[in-house]
């Protein structure tokens, strides 16, 4: 539970950097990072405000799709890899090999079980992420605040 909540602060901070920079709300969308975790921040992945020269194709659905399912995959894997270190450090306690054999057995079976529920996530946000996508919608960038902020600066010839 501790990785989660590491992950979900690190994320809300990121997202309220980028919030920040792109001019949007960032008192609302980085404490709701923190809290909702990876939904949140692929939902503003999704529909952050472009800057000048981004391009986001496919919709908000197929983009959020995509953004949590990267985002997921990550997670599962340091899921994976904080079992295993937990498992490692189980490992070196035992002097009995049946424990230790017992152990290899429960850390092998740890790492299917997160491989098989990473693989149905996926396997769902990528049959409904390319059913939805709509390769006709491309936004370029600036878009929002961006845009807005973008017109009442005039730029200069230098």
């Amino acid at each position: 539970m501790n990785l989660i909540i590491i992950v979900n602060i690190c994320l809300g901070i990121w997202v309220y950097i980028d919030s920040k920079k792109r001019l949007c709300n960032e008192k609302i969308w980085g404490p709701i990072t923190a809290i909702v975790g990876i939904l949140a921040a692929s939902f503003w992945l999704a529909k952050r405000p472009l800057k000048d020269g981004e391009i986001r194709e496919g919709g908000i659905v197929w983009n959020f799709m995509k953004y949590f399912s990267v985002m997921w995959t990550i997670i599962c894997f340091l899921g994976f890899l904080y079992g295993m270190h937990l498992a490692v450090n189980d490992f070196d306690k035992y002097q009995d090999k049946y424990q230790k054999a017992g152990t290899a057995i429960g850390a092998s079976l740890g790492g299917a079980v997160i491989f098989g529920f990473w693989f149905i996530v996926i396997s769902f946000c990528m049959v409904i992420g390319f059913f939805l996508k709509k390769n006709s919608i491309i936004e370029k960038g600036p878009t929002g605040s961006l845009a807005v902020n973008d017109k009442q600066i005039p730029k200069s010839n230098i």
